[in-house]
């Protein structure tokens, strides 16, 4: 069996497009006859050149494994690449040096923004609250409906 979470559809084609469907959603490779490079679309509507459909289909193991780490508690150290002025981090890094790779190549095809790497120094995170059922009692001393609406 494959060590692969993404089963690969429509590969083959010379002039098209490809597909594949993980827990994060859908990835899309596309190309041209006879032009270079691929486009991968990520699930999360973003997408990037790569040089190669090979590149591209790694790629999107990478995010799909980084989304799947991702879905669980973790209490390890991790890395974010944060693009200044666009939204959010999601994808955890566990290592400074992948952090940093995936910020150099972010900034390689977005020559205008800077990319940061943030490191997680502190963690909290508290427990539900506990409700308890009141008594309630009737009120006393005052007139219990005095037509005031307040």
């Amino acid at each position: 069996m494959s060590d692969k979470l993404l089963h690969w559809i429509n590969v083959e084609a010379v002039c098209s497009w490809c597909y594949a469907k993980g827990k994060a959603g859908e990835y899309r490779v596309t190309w041209s006859f006879g032009e270079p490079g691929q486009t991968l679309s990520f699930p999360n509507g973003l997408s990037a050149p790569f040089a190669t459909r090979e590149a591209a289909k790694e790629a999107a193991e990478g995010f799909e494994q980084g989304f799947i780490a991702n879905m669980k508690p973790s209490t390890e150290k991790f890395w974010m690449v944060y693009g200044i002025g666009r939204g959010e981090p999601r994808y955890r890094h566990f290592s400074h040096e992948g952090a940093a790779k995936e910020a150099r190549r972010l900034a390689s095809i977005s020559p205008d923004t800077t990319f940061v790497v943030l490191e997680v120094v502190d963690a909290y995170r508290s427990e539900k609250p506990v409700t308890h059922k009141l008594d309630l009692v009737l009120p006393t001393g005052r007139d219990a409906d005095d037509d005031i609406p307040f």
